[in-house]
């Protein structure tokens, strides 16, 4: 029999689209539940869209989170909008000046759109628990 680990309510608009994301670690959990704007995201010669999660546990220090040539503050649980990048290598990065530390790049095809999750623990030193940023493929930007 399953265990709850994090319990959340959320009200849903008709026809929109959501993402859950369930972070958390040792024991603590929350969900966290965005409204994806994707009918903000349009079709632009040489651009891709990309948004983060920072599920990086850490209630010490706010990160910066580098995306292209955009740099922001990125408290644990923030989901940033999704924002029009070059399409290419995309260079990506998360640091606190300490524990937190990574950095990745991510070739990104024109008109796709993608979320950048950073997750691990701060310090941890075994490669399955440090701080690693992953990414998928939502969709591609369409005109409607």
């Amino acid at each position: 029999m399953g265990t709850t680990i994090a319990i959340s309510s959320t009200t849903f608009a008709d026809s929109a689209y959501y993402s859950a994301f369930v972070m958390g670690a040792n024991g603590n959990y929350r969900n966290v539940v965005v409204k994806d704007e994707v009918d903000l995201v349009t079709p632009v010669a040489g651009k891709a869209w990309v948004r983060y999660v920072n599920a990086i546990p850490d209630s010490v220090s706010t990160p910066s989170v580098t995306v292209g040539t955009n740099t922001e503050s990125a408290p644990y649980a923030t989901v940033s909008a999704f924002a029009q990048v070059d399409a290419g290598p995309v260079n990506i990065a998360v640091t606190n000046g300490g524990s937190i530390n990574a950095t990745r790049t991510i070739t990104m095809e024109e008109n796709k759109v993608y979320t950048v999750l950073l997750a691990g623990l701060p310090g941890a030193t075994d490669p399955v628990n440090a701080v690693q940023i992953r990414f998928i493929t939502n969709g591609t930007a369409t005109q409607e």
